[in-house]
């Protein structure tokens, strides 16, 4: 699903970071879905995850904007407008929403009243086996930045792409959780 929104967004982003970075590449969900692999600093841009929820009135849906460099996450934001909720990050100088820091559960362990964020996908091609309240949220970055801010205990995506992960994934480290990719051996 892809709106006028997303593309409006997408071309002002990008546009808007190639002006003030001429230098580096931008790749995005709409428009520019592929990059060179020998790009030092390219920016990671979702201009609207979440649009199933955008377009059905949903508060649950966001800009997410990554900086990486050397492959890495360096800088993340996140903007949902709705809510009002501004998250963001820099290697090294922790995780905020708004202006306040942030920081995963604390809890030793998953247990019956914790929630477990996931994708529709999750659930359709994994069993998920959790003691924790599954719940989709319909948006990646959202699902990511309510275990960074220690709402959500873990949280699992079945087939994210980078734009969907970059800026959140930098947000989960800083408030000192972590991302890894499914063992299946």
């Amino acid at each position: 699903l892809v709106t006028q929104a997303d593309i409006e967004s997408d071309q002002h982003i990008c546009g808007q970071i190639r002006n003030e970075f001429p230098g580096d590449v931008v790749l995005s969900e709409e428009l520019n879905t592929v990059c060179s692999g020998d790009s030092r600093v390219v920016w990671v841009v979702d201009p609207l995850d979440g649009t199933t929820n955008y377009s059905h009135g949903l508060p649950l849906w966001g800009v997410s904007i990554a900086r990486l460099v050397n492959g890495q996450p360096d800088l993340g934001v996140i903007y949902f407008p709705v809510l009002g909720e501004l998250y963001h990050a820099t290697r090294g100088g922790g995780a905020f929403e708004n202006h306040d820091p942030i920081s995963v559960s604390k809890q030793d362990g998953m247990e019956a009243n914790g929630l477990f964020s996931c994708c529709s996908r999750t659930l359709q091609r994994y069993h998920v086996g959790t003691p924790c309240k599954t719940r989709v949220l319909g948006a990646a970055t959202y699902g990511l930045c309510s275990i960074a801010r220690g709402n959500a205990m873990a949280g699992m995506e079945a087939i994210p792409k980078i734009w969907d992960i970059a800026a959140a994934w930098l947000i989960v480290e800083e408030a000192g959780g972590f991302i890894s990719t499914l063992d299946r051996s």
